[in-house]
């Protein structure tokens, strides 16, 4: 799928060689004082956000949120001024 030798001759009928070369993904997660706001409290989100730590964003920061040994989200802030 990701190299030139990706099989996608089921979903097209040109003889055309079709490979995925990227895939981006991007996700928003808004967390205020109340939690987490819906539809995001669900499946292995619902529960992740329950403990709460004060964090005051006055400077430049990477994050990241972990499920189990897993990271289900990783982002930066770079302008503290709009958070």
């Amino acid at each position: 799928m990701f190299s030139r030798d990706g099989d996608f001759g089921n979903m097209y009928r040109m003889f055309v060689s079709h490979f995925i070369n990227a895939v981006e993904h991007k996700a928003n997660v808004e967390v205020t004082e109340a939690g987490v706001e819906q539809p995001l409290e669900t499946g292995f989100l619902k529960g992740l956000f329950s403990r709460s730590k004060k964090f005051e964003a006055d400077h430049p920061f990477v994050f990241a949120i972990k499920y189990k040994d897993s990271i289900a989200f990783i982002g930066h802030i770079a302008n503290y001024a709009y958070v």
